[in-house]
């Protein structure tokens, strides 16, 4: 067996691209074959989406299958494809993976976000999809990011996209105690951002999201105010800033909704919109007073944070060559017994 990797990251493809590929499969369900594939696992974060499945070693084909399958799904052309897509085999592909792992390929280096991402979808598929050696290669590539995180300081002062995106808030705004913040969205992502935004002395605090106890619970730990769906027009009247992380599917902000709330406004209005699929609908930008940014725009303030954490990427690069190796023992040694086996 060969494990494949065919995927999309923030380095190769847009956010349009990303999200396209993120609605699609959100629709359309993956429905691979069990003909073709022994097995398949899904990494998908508003940063990359990556389809990692084992395939028999002598079926070239497979792969090339897997490729025209998520091509068509995401209804991209040839080109733009080939272009934003990355695809990976054996032990690139397990190299990849613990690198993600250890966040040297994420947005933010040194993020801790990902490893509870990676065990999430490790666990939403373990028990349907992932054969063995898919198995066994996500608990690798999760103890190899623990590893790195205990014996490099590249997570030394913690920093997440959620303390990012408040920072790139506060270099914009300027200052936040006098400024009014929605956070639309009570998962982690959403509730890191609100915890911030309170670090931060924001002057006042609101939020909002469709899993009602969650949003009410996160609403009286951080002393904010809690409003429904229903308000969502009269509350943007009063906001200096929105942020929004909601996994939803389509766009829960409209035009309509911020036209509506800079009707006699005399003071700019910040979105940032955090998520893929994205919450907010991209034509609100062209709206007088109105500044709508996204994900892909925090690489300035990424940069700076970057710098300070690169000199670590050696000793982490020294674990995950070392790790590779053993995870490579392992698999040579499941195609000996195979071999030795007749299996």
């Amino acid at each position: 067996m060969s494990i494949v990797l065919v995927g999309a990251s923030h380095k190769s493809a847009s956010l349009e691209i990303r999200e396209q590929l993120s609605a699609a499969i959100t629709a359309k369900g993956l429905g691979l074959s069990r003909e073709k594939f022994a097995g398949w696992l899904l990494l998908s974060t508003c940063n990359r989406m990556e389809l990692y499945v084992s395939i028999p070693e002598a079926d070239i084909q497979a792969a090339e299958h897997l490729k025209v399958f998520l091509r068509k799904i995401s209804g991209l052309d040839h080109a733009t494809f080939h272009h934003a897509f990355y695809h990976k085999v054996d032990g690139a592909a397990v190299r990849h993976l613990f690198r993600v792992a250890s966040s040297l390929d994420s947005l933010v280096l040194g993020e801790n976000e990902i490893l509870a991402q990676m065990k999430q979808a490790w666990q939403s598929f373990q028990h349907t999809n992932a054969d063995g050696r898919l198995n066994r290669l996500f608990q690798h590539a999760l103890q190899t990011g623990k590893r790195v995180r205990r014996e490099t300081d590249i997570s030394k002062h913690p920093v997440s996209v959620a303390s990012v995106a408040v920072s790139f808030v506060k270099q914009t705004l300027e200052q936040l105690d006098h400024c009014h913040a929605l956070v639309i969205g009570a998962g982690e992502m959403g509730s890191q951002v609100a915890q911030r935004l309170k670090d931060r002395q924001i002057k006042k605090l609101s939020i909002m999201s469709q899993r009602g106890e969650r949003a009410k619970h996160l609403a009286e730990q951080l002393n904010a105010l809690l409003i429904s769906p229903a308000d969502l027009n009269h509350v943007l009247h009063d906001v200096d800033v929105v942020i929004t992380a909601t996994g939803a599917v389509t766009p829960m902000i409209q035009i309509s909704h911020i036209q509506h709330a800079i009707e006699n406004r005399t003071t700019p209005l910040l979105l940032l919109d955090l998520g893929v699929p994205r919450d907010i609908d991209p034509e609100v930008r062209q709206l007088p007073g109105v500044s709508l940014f996204n994900i892909d725009h925090l690489q300035t303030v990424v940069a700076i944070h970057r710098q300070k954490r690169a000199q670590e990427i050696p000793m982490a690069e020294h674990i995950i060559d070392a790790e590779v190796k053993q995870f490579s023992r392992w698999m040579l040694k499941q195609r000996s017994f195979k071999v030795l086996h007749g299996v």
